[in-house]
């Protein structure tokens, strides 16, 4: 994931006036916009969109490593079948292998739900990675279900869409493709996508309420004595960062919990940031950093994970 910190001898904090789409949360909120979704997977996927639908699955996301995807369920114009698209980012080097254990998650989700292989649908991921996964250079590098036996399909239901931000132009990618990535680079507006893109992520940057959830959400952390804890060089494991979501998504649902007696989320996250009235909560969040004494900055999804967690309560207006 694209963090929202940067380590550069100290820790630094990054203004929410200066979130881009290379940030994860500035990602997951522009995301929720059904438009912007639906311009992505048509400029990928090339296939005209008639409707797209935000999954919204609690067992799904219940507990998992990957909060942070954007799960949408797409009706192709003229196609009968459901399709599913997931978009996020991932700035790890060996991207290849951070979308085979994000398969391997769904595959076991699938499984416990009973799944059979008829129930399965087809699934879409598009990836935006800061760097070049592959090293080619090109703008979008297309995994597409098909064998070395000329173009015949293997109809597994999979497709890949590497999307490399870094890249330079080429004109064997479409020309919406080459001005979103001229967008992402340079700032350059040339076509009526590139033109949402830059108002939504202006809206976004300009929306109080926005900012002041992201302010209060990134003090609370910090107030809980994670900068003293920072260390360069040190290094979190898979199995440290999921006990450490666990109890962070354990605070997230004492949230989920005021909601549901009729609280606003904005009342019920200024109550457990600032009151702390509750000694389980404090716990769930003290035990969260005890779990280690050190980690490295790029290991630390977990807290961008917690930050758009409390975004995703927004209602996207």
């Amino acid at each position: 994931m694209i963090q929202i910190y940067i380590l550069t001898g100290e820790f630094m904090r990054k203004e929410f006036k200066s979130l881009s789409f290379h940030d994860d949360v500035m990602f997951f909120m522009i995301t929720k916009n059904p438009d912007i979704c639906k311009g992505f997977i048509e400029m990928f996927i090339e296939k005209e969109v008639e409707r797209i639908v935000h999954i919204e699955n609690k067992d799904f996301k219940e507990g998992s490593l990957y909060k942070n995807v954007t799960s949408l369920y797409v009706y192709f114009k003229g196609e009968p079948d459901l399709e599913i698209v997931d978009l996020f980012t991932s700035n790890f080097i060996n991207a290849p292998i951070f979308t085979r254990h994000y398969q391997t998650y769904l595959d076991k989700c699938n499984i416990k739900a009973a799944k059979y292989e008829e129930d399965l649908l087809t699934r879409h991921f598009i990836i935006f990675n800061d760097k070049d996964p592959y090293g080619k250079g090109d703008l979008v590098y297309d995994f597409k279900t098909t064998t070395t036996i000329g173009n015949l399909e293997f109809n597994d239901g999979l497709n890949y869409y590497m999307v490399n931000l870094a890249g330079k132009p080429d004109f064997t990618s479409s020309t919406a493709i080459r001005n979103f990535v001229d967008y992402i680079q340079n700032g350059n507006i040339n076509d009526v996508f590139t033109s949402k893109l830059d108002y939504e992520i202006t809206r976004i940057r300009n929306n109080k309420y926005f900012e002041k959830i992201y302010n209060l959400a990134i003090e609370d952390v910090l107030s809980l004595g994670m900068k003293d804890e920072l260390v360069n060089d040190a290094h979190l494991t898979q199995i440290e960062l999921y006990k450490i979501r666990t109890h962070l998504h354990r605070l997230i649902n004492n949230i989920k919990k005021l909601q549901n007696d009729g609280i606003s989320f904005y009342e019920a996250l200024t109550r457990l940031t600032n009151a702390r009235e509750t000694d389980y909560v404090r716990h769930d969040v003290e035990m969260a950093f005890k779990k280690v004494s050190c980690f490295k900055v790029s290991h630390q999804g977990w807290l961008w994970e917690y930050v758009s967690d409390r975004l995703n309560n927004l209602i996207y207006f």
